[in-house]
């Protein structure tokens, strides 16, 4: 064969393996593609040995802390508590199936103080969304009172996700994850609902939000409240750490729930910024509330992109996904006033910022628990009503400039518990347990 026909034969080789290695690096980026879209299977999360190895933990603790009476200890009763949840979804037979889901797009709500979301610049949507509230501060979960199929369930979440559930915390998220032994199995692995960004990752604008939704969550044990106090918020919360507690009292306080009376929910973990730490901005700072409302925006669009299968393959194969899809149905978001405990949030803001949040992502309408309709709810309506006047009469169309507009409102109406009000409205009682 001549020169010519050998360096002929030597291209041909060249551009086969050219088109090969192409066509290679295609697939395993659309593989990449299509794994970022379906949901992160709790594969690294085996139920329940994580749970049974904080278990054993708690068991050293309470043993250490008292070795004559070690279940009368703040960490033997978690240890029976997590016990019970345990055993009783071992007992009702129900599969564990949960499945994890995360935004594939994290990137475009990265935050801090000289950084804006990439949406920021573009047009609030200002979608038409329904507004609910239930005047009780805990959840009941009870799906059947309203229409949406595809409800959520908000974890008013610590940075660290389950907060103190393994500690001395008992309030709304540990409460949550006590009943839910596949969440707290979980949190036992250290997973992250707030990146870490200049500071601790926890302050306003110091981290990102990385919002995390758990689809087949089975809650299989309630914490029973006194009925004389049960709109009281936390008033039965801190029950294992009282002294002195006998065990008849703890069992009566978290009843085991029946096959019937078991449920089956979809829970949102993300964590509202912490303005309690040293240097932190003002309530309704134009820091505070893109943070919050970029919070808010993450958690629900994740919510509804779970719902409509675009995270998430399962989604939309299972029936009630199929009839979401196919009925173009809205979601619901079960909420309330997240961040607004020992975080330091003001209870005003967060509901505000939750509805437009709602209203930008569309398709989401919210229920605000432990709002009062006659006069928090009214409120919370009536600064939204407000800020999307001054909007639509805006020349500058741009989310940014929404957030500049809800402080220029905050500031010419105050709301309770602002620093030009002279009272502060009721607020939840605190403790050493309480969390965001």
């Amino acid at each position: 064969m001549s020169k010519r026909g050998l360096f002929v034969w030597a291209m041909v080789l060249f551009l086969c393996g050219l088109f090969d290695f192409f066509s290679a690096a295609a697939q395993t980026k659309q593989k990449a593609k299509e794994r970022s879209r379906s949901p992160r299977q709790l594969t690294g999360f085996k139920y329940p040995d994580h749970l049974d190895e904080e278990i054993v933990k708690l068991e050293e603790k309470a043993e250490k802390n008292d070795p004559k009476h070690p279940h009368e200890t703040p960490p033997g009763r978690k240890r029976w508590l997590l016990m019970r949840a345990r055993d009783q979804l071992a007992s009702l037979g129900f599969k564990v199936e949960m499945t994890s889901h995360t935004l594939p797009n994290e990137k475009d709500y990265e935050q801090s103080k000289t950084v804006f979301p990439k949406y920021f610049d573009e047009k609030f949507n200002d979608y038409d969304i329904v507004i609910k509230h239930h005047g009780q501060w805990h959840y009941t979960y009870d799906k059947k009172k309203e229409p949406e199929e595809f409800q959520v369930w908000v974890d008013f979440a610590n940075m660290r996700l389950g907060g103190g559930v393994f500690t001395d915390g008992f309030v709304q998220e540990e409460t949550m994850f006590l009943e839910t032994p596949e969440l707290a199995n979980v949190a036992a692995c250290d997973q992250i609902t707030r990146s870490i960004g200049a500071g601790v990752g926890a302050g306003v604008l110091e981290g990102s939000p990385r919002p995390m939704l758990f689809r087949g969550v089975h809650r299989v044990i309630e914490f029973q409240q006194d009925p004389a106090t049960i709109d009281v918020p936390h008033s039965w919360k801190s029950l294992p750490y009282d002294d002195p507690i006998s065990h008849k009292d703890l069992e009566h306080g978290a009843r085991r729930l029946s096959n019937d009376e078991a449920q089956h929910i979809i829970v949102l973990a993300m964590a509202a910024p912490n303005r309690s730490l040293k240097g932190s901005p003002g309530q309704w700072s134009v820091d505070t509330l893109r943070d919050l409302f970029n919070t808010f925006v993450a958690g629900f669009q994740l919510s509804r992109d779970v719902a409509e299968g675009k995270v998430g393959r399962q989604a939309a194969t299972t029936p009630a996904g199929r009839r979401h899809a196919a009925a173009n149905l809205p979601i619901l978001i079960n909420t309330g006033a997240i961040g607004a405990g020992d975080f330091d949030n003001n209870r005003t803001v967060v509901a505000v910022l939750q509805v437009l949040a709602a209203r930008q992502v569309g398709k989401v309408n919210v229920k605000l628990w432990g709002y009062d309709h006659d006069h928090e709810v009214v409120t919370v309506k009536n600064y939204v009503d407000s800020i999307q006047k001054a909007y639509k009469n805006s020349q500058t169309k741009t989310i940014k400039h929404l957030i500049e507009l809800t402080f220029d409102t905050f500031e010419k109406t105050p709301p309770p518990g602002h620093p030009h009000t002279r009272r502060e409205p009721p607020r939840e009682p605190r403790s050493r347990h309480t969390r965001p």
